[in-house]
């Protein structure tokens, strides 16, 4: 059950920071230009969309680190977070890779998705064989 503790709270503080990382601090307002139509405002749009993804990602962390106290209880979180790992990170990253995006960024951030999905199913099955 230790494993899975700590698996909760490094992914927690990881999330945190990628948060972080995604807040556009500094970018300008992301309202809607009267004098430019709405279909032609894509990167404010994207802006919104990527605070909100942060925020997202954020929470989950946060929420990561409270549950950390009681992994067991909070298994469920585990498995919602090994998922998203999976589909969102890795296939995301892949998708973003075939798309153009840089390979040394996004090939890291896939790898610490992958390592978050493989570790968390492992440390979450060997919590689930222990005696309670």
């Amino acid at each position: 059950m230790k494993l899975l503790q700590w698996w909760m709270r490094l992914v927690g503080t990881f999330y945190l920071f990628h948060a972080g990382l995604l807040l556009p601090f500094g970018t300008g307002p992301g309202k809607a230009s009267p004098a430019i139509p709405f279909e032609q405002q894509h990167p404010q749009r994207a802006e919104d969309w990527q605070f909100l993804f942060a925020l997202e990602v954020g929470i989950l962390g946060v929420v990561l680190l409270y549950a950390a106290a009681r992994p067991r209880e909070n298994i469920i979180l585990v498995w919602l977070v090994v998922i998203q790992a999976a589909i969102r990170g890795v296939l995301g990253m892949l998708y973003f890779m075939g798309r153009g995006a840089p390979v040394y960024f996004y090939g890291v951030l896939l790898l610490a998705y992958l390592l978050v999905a493989v570790w968390g199913v492992d440390f979450a099955r060997r919590t689930m064989r222990e005696p309670v």
